[in-house]
């Protein structure tokens, strides 16, 4: 279904809203959830998906297929287990995305067969779903790489061995991280996506490798949520 025009940029932007909206809100509920009250207190409780746009991050992924939200700030000295605790924050946000990405696939994968495919509306339909399980997808994948201020940055610093940690630090403090990846994205990202374009394609293809992908991701937020303390205890 080729584009004759630039709709499908205005197609992406119902993907780009919610997926960046949902993840910077997911941070700020986290941190909420585990007694951090600094979220709401700027605001970031907030499903309005303005509230979370970083403006370079947003034209980035409106032209180059990736880009950021505006980070949550939080405070981890307000968590009863600062180390775990935080490292919850920064899993909501590509647990989200993963969540978003998998109801996408099934939605993709069940609706589109039964359009008709010459239809202009079926075209935007197509689109505009692909972009939700692209754009969302992306977004779990890009935030977990081991860098800060990206979300795997904190993760790894938790469960990475210290001799990587040390080395990722470097890269980190040099200030080539970010702009390192930028560049990688931009002179080789039809190589990176093309495996990432291809498992996509075959997780849409079909209901059964859709609902297979959404039992999986359905197991791993069971197993999120209950990480969660049931109750904070009182200070």
């Amino acid at each position: 279904m080729a584009d004759p025009s630039h709709m499908a940029y205005v197609l992406r932007l119902p993907a780009l809203l919610i997926g960046i909206g949902l993840h910077e809100y997911a941070h700020a509920w986290a941190a909420v959830r585990q007694g951090d009250s600094l979220p709401a207190r700027e605001g970031r409780l907030s499903l309005n998906p303005i509230d979370h746009l970083d403006p370079m991050g947003t034209l980035l992924f409106i032209f180059a297929g990736f880009g950021w939200g505006k980070a949550v700030n939080v405070n981890i000295r307000s968590f009863v287990n600062p180390v775990m605790d935080h490292v919850r924050v920064s899993l909501a946000g590509p647990m989200t995305n993963l969540g978003l990405c998998a109801i996408s696939t099934v939605l993709f994968a069940w609706l589109i067969p039964q359009l008709d495919r010459s239809a202009v509306s079926t075209y935007r339909i197509y689109v505009t779903l692909y972009d939700f399980v692209y754009l969302n997808g992306f977004l779990a994948i890009f935030n977990m790489l081991p860098f800060k201020p990206l979300d795997g940055g904190t993760v790894m610093r938790v469960y990475a061995p210290l001799r990587v940690i040390d080395m990722v630090k470097k890269v980190e403090t040099s200030g080539t991280a970010i702009l390192g990846i930028v560049i990688i994205f931009v002179i080789a990202g039809k190589y990176i996506f093309k495996p990432y374009f291809w498992l996509m394609d075959y997780l849409t293809s079909g209901i059964w490798p859709a609902l297979g992908f959404f039992a999986l991701v359905a197991v791993a937020w069971g197993a999120f949520l209950q990480s969660f303390p049931k109750k904070l205890p009182r200070r």
